[in-house]
């Protein structure tokens, strides 16, 4: 198996590879830096030779389905699924020509890993998660794109843990179809690739695969182990804990539903399933004696194949234009193509690159209040205070004895040798050297205060505890209050999701609302601005209220 050989090189003089993440049956896939705009993100890469049989008709299949991969992520454009941010043509060290896309990066890795290390997610997270993965399939649904390999393994989390997008569109179709693709595990049993036509009958795949797919990837995460033996069958038990909880016979009834093996007896869009799947929510108001949290003993770790492991924080980069692949094809394939040295991968070490700034050590805080031991101190930077200056004149010998007339003859006194007196410093110098130790004074102390004050201000900068803000459930705080949209969410007309045209518009992150009325996890809310809206007169409208942050709780 021919690996292709791209670590530690740059990718287009832009995407320099960092490491190897994973690799699917045809594509390989590695964490690289974006050296334009500055941000990790995600090379996919097309990989003709990891296939055990190649022949030119699968080889131009596999390339048709990686650039329908590119078109149909710039279709199905949503905060909940992730984006692709461009596409090339490269050739890697070896001179194997490969196509590749860029995709963003989810620094919380994926939703099999989080299980896997965690456990069993509770009912109120798998209600928070899978609101926003319901939202992120129907408007695949709405575009008629539909996912066929919807799990675990390819729900992409955010580093804070808040945001879940639906990934790896690689065998998405647009419209219905018939070829057996997925993951056997949550694949219905219309295109599941152990079973055929006895069963179901000769069926097109329609939206309702994705629908299947999503209740078996429920029982994954609220049981932590994958529905094995539930292969190609509907889910029709639950493990002893879950199915102890209060809610565990209407999650059976709604799981059981979903993976029906008939098309028909299944929910028919996925606003149906979430209305019925969101009543569970009713059950979080229940008090901690009862409520239980799953995890089982006996569950065994949920492990997915070629899953995406954690990935690096993500920037927003530019996005390609819908349209902007359309060029590509005709280049893509496997001979090497003339050189040109914008697009051939290159070792990174030998570039040239300006040598990093020295690093300067970290100098601690200096400390707010004097220890017992040794007392607080300031620095402060005096000038020399030059010598005193001497103002008396030199001293004189006196003037030698002169013999006074004999009438009078004066007392003769001997002279002091001379001497080199100690001249005291005069009037003018002694103010001078007042009025500078004074001001030093002065200015020692104002130094003091100022740094102190600055110490103190520093330390509350950094040291202040953030404002938890979480969604209060509905039974705890009494509208009307404020609150600020966690993630984009979707404004509706009613407090329901079960019909897809009652959206009247969508509220971006950030935004602040009035909270007017809750109902069933519905909050009613008056936006300060909308992201879009179906008329400019509408000023108020419903939105899911874990989508919402209320300061101080």
């Amino acid at each position: 198996m021919a690996y292709l050989k791209l670590e530690n090189t740059l990718i287009d003089a832009r995407y320099e590879v960092r490491r190897w993440l994973a690799k699917g049956s045809y594509a390989e896939i590695f964490v690289a830096h974006d050296r334009h705009d500055h941000q990790e993100v995600i090379i996919k890469a097309l990989n003709l030779r990891l296939a055990t049989e190649m022949d030119a008709e699968l080889e131009r299949t596999l390339i048709d389905n990686f650039q329908e991969e590119a078109r149909i992520l710039d279709v199905v454009r949503h905060p909940n699924v992730v984006r692709r941010l461009g596409h090339g043509e490269a050739v890697d060290l070896a001179g194997v020509t490969f196509p590749y896309l860029v995709m963003e990066f989810l620094g919380g890795g994926n939703l099999a890993a989080f299980c896997k290390r965690n456990g069993p997610i509770p009912l109120e997270q798998t209600l928070f998660y899978f609101q926003q993965v319901a939202e992120g399939l129907a408007h695949a649904h709405e575009k008629s794109v539909v996912h066929r390999d919807l799990k675990p393994a390819n729900l992409l989390l955010s580093e804070t843990f808040q945001t879940i997008k639906i990934g790896d569109f690689g065998v998405a179709t647009v419209g219905d179809g018939q070829t057996r693709v997925g993951t056997d595990i949550y694949a219905p049993p219309e295109h599941h690739p152990d079973f055929g036509a006895e069963i179901t009958g000769r069926q097109r795949l329609t939206r309702a695969a994705d629908i299947y797919a999503l209740g078996k990837t429920i029982y994954a995460v609220m049981t932590g182990q994958t529905p094995k033996e539930f292969s190609g069958a509907p889910i029709t038990a639950l493990p002893p804990a879950l199915a102890a909880t209060p809610f565990g016979n209407e999650l059976l009834r709604i799981l059981n539903k979903a993976t029906a093996n008939m098309v028909e007896h299944r929910y028919p869009t996925v606003a149906a399933f979430w209305d019925d799947f969101s009543k569970l929510a009713a059950w979080q108001t229940l008090d901690e004696a009862t409520r239980v949290r799953v995890r089982p003993a006996d569950s065994a770790p949920l492990v997915e194949p070629d899953s995406v492991p954690s990935t690096p924080k993500f920037h927003p980069a530019h996005a390609a234009a819908p349209n902007d692949f359309a060029g590509a094809t005709k280049t893509f394939g496997t001979e090497a193509p003339p050189a040109r040295s914008d697009r051939i991968v290159i070792p990174v070490e030998p570039l040239p690159s300006a040598p990093p700034p020295p690093k300067t050590p970290a100098q601690p805080m200096p400390a707010l209040a004097p220890t017992p031991s040794e007392p607080m101190r300031s620095v402060v930077t005096v000038p020399d205070i030059p010598p005193r200056i001497n103002l008396q004149p030199p001293p004189v010998a006196p003037p030698p004895m002169v013999q006074a007339p004999p009438p009078a003859p004066p007392t003769v006194q001997t002279p002091r040798p001379p001497t080199q007196p100690s001249t005291p410093p005069s009037p003018l110098v002694t103010q001078l050297i007042g009025v500078g130790v004074f001001v030093l004074i002065i200015g020692v102390f104002i130094g003091s205060m100022t740094f102190l004050y600055r110490a103190v201000r520093e330390r509350a900068r950094r040291g202040a505890t953030p404002v938890r803000t979480v969604p209060p459930p509905s039974d705890q705080l009494a509208p009307p209050f404020q609150a600020v949209v966690k993630s984009g969410v979707n404004v509706r007309s009613a407090p329901s999701s079960r019909d897809d045209g009652n959206k009247i518009g969508t509220l971006d992150s950030g935004v602040e609302v009035e909270v007017l009325e809750i109902q069933n996890g519905y909050y009613r809310v008056r936006p300060t601005k909308w992201q879009t809206k179906k008329s400019p007169e509408l000023t108020e409208g419903w939105a899911y209220g874990t989508y919402f942050e209320v300061a101080g709780r």
